[in-house]
């Protein structure tokens, strides 16, 4: 576990106490409730199928956030099953895809729970999931899918929803690109009604998302790009593809290049470009185009982050499995348009604006952190690392001013 430096809980309270109540409360008057229509008192029960759940409450204009995914709100899903079921689910390693039933937003929704495995992020032996129904519901706040994916990340709760919505911010100020991301939360999971964990919620890479984002449902992902990838086919290509003409029919230069200069931003600790993997390439089989897409950010900025990192250089460079972003950043155009993005992700990571939200977030989750049975950290190494002083708010603040160098932008850093 990551060493934490020791900060006093006081400045902590007083935070969250400038901020809202911690103190957990039940997904109605969270997220739900009385402006979303929703009779929260005696949920239906019904498959995912039923037409009566099909035809959702709040219709959702087009890049709208569902309320499930928007910062202000806390998710909570209390997932009912059969005592045996729920002991299946949580054996190390299992494979076990369990009958449950998911009260959210005044329904009941019948499905299956699983273990998502091939993860190395551990936190002690709390597990994460994915929830599968039979076929795609239309939640109240309009939000469709026909899964939920959680994740425990190491434990670091807060990180992973940090990071995507500097991405988002990004996205939102250069709609005409469709920079891509996963919707992300934080949710409270109980199973029959005891507090499990509080974990990230994402959108599920699938269908569904190229649909949000590409406006077609005939796309492809390549988990980690070229990272043992296959040899033949589009992915093949693109991974041995290095010259700007050719690469431009294959990949989304401009949409490419704000991506990686929000991530590497970010000052990541396991991710593309900065790593070789852990991103997903996303391609529209309409047009041949691809676009990159983050995922697994639990690591995101690093745990260890380092508020000087070159945003220019990837720090654990693998061959050819980060070319696409070396060679790019060679043309002289293409680097300035680079600086640009590094300037536009400065700007999502503005303090100002960045901190005050976190501050609502940890405030909603910390109560919550406190009751997990098995975390094994403290609530003070979490202030330690997610209060207005700990190492989180510090890393923006520091990163903030060291980009300003690189970007032209402010006097400290470096400038390319």
């Amino acid at each position: 576990m990551t060493p934490l430096r020791a900060l006093g809980p006081a400045l902590a309270l007083l935070l969250l106490g400038a901020c809202s109540s911690p103190t957990p409360v039940s997904d109605a008057s969270v997220d739900l409730g009385a402006d979303l229509g929703v009779d929260t008192a005696t949920p239906a029960v019904m498959d995912a199928s039923d037409d009566r759940f099909d035809s959702g409450v709040a219709a959702l204009r087009e890049g709208e956030i569902p309320r499930t995914f928007r910062d202000e709100t806390l998710p909570e899903f209390r997932v009912d099953l059969g005592a045996a079921d729920l002991a299946s689910l949580l054996v190390e390693g299992s494979t076990a895809r369990v009958p449950m039933t998911l009260r959210y937003l005044g329904g009941a929704y019948r499905g299956t729970i699983r273990q998502r495995l091939g993860n190395n992020s551990r936190c002690g032996a709390l597990r994460q999931f994915r929830i599968d129904f039979p076929a795609p519901i239309t939640f109240p706040d309009g939000y469709r899918t026909d899964r939920f994916e959680t994740d425990r990340g190491r434990c670091y709760v807060l990180h992973e929803w940090l990071s995507v919505s500097v991405m988002r911010r990004v996205a939102e100020m250069h709609p005409e690109l469709r920079l891509p991301f996963k919707y992300t939360n934080v949710v409270a999971i109980y199973f029959n009604d005891a507090l499990y964990h509080v974990e990230t919620l994402t959108e599920d890479v699938g269908r569904d998302l190229g649909q949000r984002i590409e406006g077609t449902r005939n796309v492809s992902f390549y988990e980690n790009g070229c990272y043992l990838a296959e040899t033949t086919g589009f992915i093949g290509e693109f991974c041995r593809t290095f010259d700007r003409a050719r690469l431009s029919s294959m990949l989304d230069i401009p949409v490419y290049l704000q991506w990686s200069a929000t991530v590497m931003a970010l000052a990541p600790g396991d991710n593309y470009p900065d790593r070789p993997y852990n991103w997903v390439l996303m391609r529209n089989d309409d047009t041949g185009v691809a676009r990159p897409l983050g995922d697994d950010w639990d690591e995101v900025p690093a745990l260890e982050p380092d508020a000087q990192a070159d945003p220019f250089t990837p720090a654990h460079p693998s061959g050819d499995l980060q070319r696409h972003f070396t060679s790019l950043l060679t043309e002289p155009d293409l680097r300035e348009r680079y600086v640009a993005a590094l300037g536009d992700a400065r700007r999502a990571m503005d303090p100002a604006v960045t901190l005050p939200r976190l501050a609502m977030k940890y405030a909603q989750v910390r109560a919550l952190l406190g009751r997990v049975p098995g975390l094994p950290l403290t609530l003070e190494q979490y202030d330690n690392l997610y209060d207005v002083h700990g190492e989180v708010p510090r890393f923006f603040r520091e990163r903030y001013d060291f980009l300003g160098g690189a970007t032209g932008l402010g006097d400290a850093g470096v400038t390319r």
